[in-house]
């Protein structure tokens, strides 16, 4: 194999001339006395062809005692923009230090390589291929790498580089403990990639940061015990550790390349949104154009990628909505058209297992390395059929008539390697106006309970201001009913009563009225104590009825439960909601006798706020139920 101006020239082969002698400086850490050492060897030879490969071990040393700044001066000045494997290996290393890399290498030129002749003929360069891509963000590139390896016939390609290329495409896609689990079982397999001792430590530098990342420092000390004690500089490994406490500058950050198919929402009307608890509109079409994700605030913030709202019907939803766009997130289900926030293009790494998991292995290849026409369709249709799929396992009703093949939704349907919310692309807030135990998916609600789902918050109102609210609606002008086929019904009902009295008994005696179920079969949700529990009237702040306290012990309540507590700086979190007639704490009061008050005690005793006359939880205090105010 000879590539001489790119993967070949700049990662000589062990045992040529100039390996031996700066290996053996980078083992000790040698640092400044080792770029000493390295310079005054190019000095007396600046012309020789070793120039470039003995500036990389000089850049290597820098970063060993932590001078980042020459290492991405010499990256920058001595290596050619082709010099593939030497110049991923250094920002490779930058960026697990939370540095800023180097001059990148051009992506088309890089994926053009493994397809040249001899590109993958040899297990060492296809990693440094692989380091690539991943300094490049492109995911799905690794992926479809990934497969290509484990169906080799090769044994270092199938047992070795398959797993390690698929934990770099798992660091780039946000998913750590999926490297973790991938790289921990190589162990001394991985000299089997080849190289000197720098390859083989870049695969243990990208498992220790991964553990980092996922809170487990002590074994990524472990791991890196041996060097940091046997080296006088160790300024890297110890940057490694650190971990991660804000996004990085835009420089630092791995740039995410711009996603392949755009971002989508459901097509089918599954159940017809209704923005602000009523005006119920079809879901969008999916927009055009390939839209990017920013993979910095992805993979550094700790927000979970997906969250479950339960609202019902007449809660106020739009308050909690208010919140989850401001952190970041996109409303789909009963509020995926009331959201200012665009929806986002899947991110790095999230087209080729969805389209794996949709159409087979060798399908999605064909599909990733074929026309961008195709690979969009396909897509939209995996991602419809996902959502539709989706939204059955949160036990919504869907409609029969589907925009897509039930052999695609019967598949994703029962895959099992991946849990399904895993193959959710984007950052979602999945808006339901229940969540019924006897009709979510049985796995769902196992997956959760052992840690693994998404977190599940409750918006709850008092049941006296959801049924006005919900007849205000109802009885209000028809183009803010929609087409929810219980909002028709009871509009032409509730428009039958002569008066607001007459309206408000039919409410609390007929148990289909909107909502009314939903909360009987959701009581579950304030109880259980891994529910973060909100309350609308502690989120409707000094204008409408509540007060500016319990607004921020809330909301404090709220962020931690998302592990984003430094979030409520954001100015459309700081900043109370203004008056609104439909968000009014304490309305009821205008319209409820003292029938009407038995009435619900006799009927709804059980769906009465317990937490109404209680103060508000301290922001302080730790919830033993978070958003449960306490006694």
């Amino acid at each position: 194999m000879h590539w001489p101006d790119t993967l070949w020239s700049c990662t000589p082969a062990p045992g040529s001339p100039c390996t031996p002698g700066p290996t053996r400086k980078q083992e000790p850490g040698a640092g400044p006395n080792a770029i000493a050492f390295l310079d005054r060897w190019l000095a007396e030879d600046p012309s020789a062809p070793q120039t470039r490969h003995l500036n990389w071990h000089a850049a290597l040393q820098a970063l060993a005692c932590g001078d980042f700044a020459q290492a991405r001066r010499r990256a920058d000045e001595a290596l050619d923009r082709a010099d593939v494997g030497m110049r991923s290996a250094t920002n490779w290393r930058l960026l697990r230090a939370g540095q800023a890399p180097a001059g990148r290498c051009d992506l088309e030129h890089v994926r053009a390589l493994p397809a040249a002749p001899g590109g993958t003929a040899e297990v060492f360069h296809t990693f440094n291929l692989a380091l690539a891509l991943a300094v490049e963000a492109a995911g799905d590139d690794l992926y479809a790498l990934a497969a290509r390896a484990a169906d080799d016939q090769r044994p270092d390609f199938r047992e070795v580089l398959a797993p390690v290329v698929r934990a770099l495409a798992e660091v780039v896609a946000g998913h750590p403990q999926a490297a973790v689990d991938l790289l921990t079982g190589l162990g001394e397999h991985v000299e089997r990639i080849g190289g000197v001792r720098v390859e083989r430590e870049i695969v243990q530098d990208t498992l220790a940061r991964a553990l980092v990342d996922t809170g487990e420092h002590t074994r990524a000390a472990q791991l890196l015990d041996r060097r940091r004690t046997a080296r006088r500089h160790h300024a890297y490994e110890d940057h490694l550790l650190a971990p991660a406490t804000r996004p990085p500058t835009e420089r630092s950050s791995i740039a995410a390349a711009p996603s392949p198919v755009p971002a989508a929402r459901p097509t089918s009307p599954e159940r017809p949104d209704h923005a602000a608890d009523g005006a119920v509109r079809p879901y969008p079409a999916p927009p055009v154009g390939a839209l990017a994700f920013s993979l910095p605030g992805r993979r550094l913030m700790t927000l979970p990628p997906h969250i479950i709202v339960v609202s019902p019907l007449g809660s106020g939803t739009t308050l909690p909505l208010r919140i989850t766009n401001a952190l970041g997130y996109t409303p789909h289900g009963t509020m995926s058209d009331a959201g200012d926030t665009p929806a986002t293009g899947p991110g790095p790494g999230e087209v080729e297992p969805l389209l794996r998991a949709a159409y087979g292995r060798e399908a999605s290849v064909r599909l990733l390395r074929g026309e961008h026409a195709e690979l969009q369709g396909a897509f939209r249709t995996a991602i419809t059929a996902l959502w539709r799929v989706w939204w059955t396992r949160l036990g919504q009703p869907v409609t029969h008539a589907s925009p897509v093949h039930p052999t695609l939704e019967h598949r994703l349907a029962h895959h099992l390697e991946t849990p399904l919310h895993h193959l959710l692309p984007g950052r979602n807030a999945w808006y339901v106006t229940g969540l019924d135990l006897s009709r979510a998916d049985a796995d769902l609600l196992r997956t959760w309970h052992g840690g693994g789902g998404p977190p599940i918050v409750l918006h709850q109102r008092d049941i006296r201001d959801r049924v006005i609210s919900q007849i205000r609606l109802l009885t209000g002008p028809a183009d803010r009913v929609g087409t929810l086929p219980e909002h028709l019904v009871y509009r032409d009902i509730l428009t039958s009563l002569p008066t607001m009295d007459a309206r408000i008994t039919l409410a609390l005696t007929d148990p289909c009225f909107p909502g009314m179920a939903e909360g009987r079969h959701g009581q579950w949700l304030r109880r259980h104590p891994r529910v973060c529990v909100i309350a609308h009237e502690q989120l409707a702040g000094p204008a409408n009825g509540g007060t500016a306290g319990a607004r921020d012990q809330v909301l404090t309540v709220l962020l931690n439960a998302l592990g984003r507590p430094d979030a409520t700086d954001l100015p459309d979190l700081s900043t109370p909601p203004a008056r609104d007639p439909d968000l009014m704490v304490g309305a009821w009061r205008e319209h409820f006798t003292a029938e009407h008050e038995r009435l619900l005690e006799r009927h709804h005793a059980g769906l009465l706020a317990p937490y109404l006359d209680r103060p508000a939880l301290p922001a302080h205090v730790p919830a033993p139920r978070p958003g449960l105010p306490t006694t």
